[in-house]
């Protein structure tokens, strides 16, 4: 190998390494990730602004029942006057009062506009509805696909360690044959076929582990995390749901227990 191949081998070996390095798993839960849907996600954000700009727009209905007041104060100073000829000769002093003010009130009050007010507010009422349960339903449709990126990403951590303990026993496995072909009780073609299952588990391993990559992408995009964030499901809160749910299905079941043909 050139030299110039070998540093480009350690160049990415070293990348990877930095990778591994930066990477930040985060433990979270269900809640902590609603939370930050709720926080973050850009589409909720969008409709949070919708929603109180519909109120906004409710309020300056409601205020066209109000009077409409404008006020206005000025203030003035004045200095003594001065005369003169035609000529502009015996010039003469006049005082004159120095200071003035002046104080307006306006008031207007809308007496009669056809209902059309009262319209107004009502329209207002039903767009301020409207946008509470568009943000309602954007809210719920961002959770339902948080959710399924969250058990997916959950299930295929799962299937990755199981295929991780798989492929340790592989490897004791075709470990021991090894010994025993040097004692002549077991043959080649039995290591090769163990050896083919090694490779087919680390095959499955490598694509559920890419699967993982981009599952954590798509939930961490989603939530605005850092790429760096790896993201690891809280597995005690989803057994604890687990069991809470089959709790409450055996409860319901003693409550309704099944009857005969004779209805006891």
């Amino acid at each position: 190998m050139s030299k110039k191949n070998r540093l480009i081998v350690l160049l990415y070996v070293a990348a990877l390494c930095s990778q591994n390095l930066c990477a930040q798993p985060r433990v979270m839960g269900v809640e902590e990730m609603f939370r930050l849907a709720d926080e973050n996600s850009r589409s909720v954000q969008v409709y949070a602004t919708g929603k109180e700009a519909a109120s906004e727009a409710l309020k300056a209905a409601r205020n066209q029942r109000l009077p409409d007041i404008t006020a206005s104060v000025s203030g003035s100073y004045w200095g003594n006057g001065k005369l003169w000829d035609r000529d502009f000769g015996n010039a003469m002093k006049i005082d004159m009062p120095h200071w003035g003010n002046n104080f307006s009130l306006e008031v207007q009050q809308m007496i009669y506009t056809g209902g059309a007010v009262n319209r107004g507010i009502e329209l207002a009422s039903l767009g301020k509805r409207q946008a509470e349960l568009d943000w309602e339903k954007n809210r719920q449709d961002v959770r339902f696909q948080l959710l399924g990126y969250y058990l997916d990403l959950y299930k295929l951590d799962n299937q990755a360690k199981v295929l991780e303990k798989n492929l340790e026993l592989a490897r004791q496995v075709i470990a021991d044959m090894q010994a025993r072909r040097g004692q002549g009780t077991v043959l080649r073609n039995d290591i090769t076929r163990y050896e083919f299952q090694q490779e087919s588990l680390k095959l499955q391993l490598a694509r559920v582990t890419d699967a993982c990559k981009i599952m954590n992408h798509r939930l961490v995009t989603a939530l605005r995390l850092s790429e760096q964030t790896l993201v690891v499901p809280d597995s005690a809160l989803l057994e604890a749901e687990v069991q809470a749910r089959l709790a409450g299905t055996c409860h319901a079941e003693q409550h309704h227990p099944e009857t005969d043909g004779n209805g006891h």
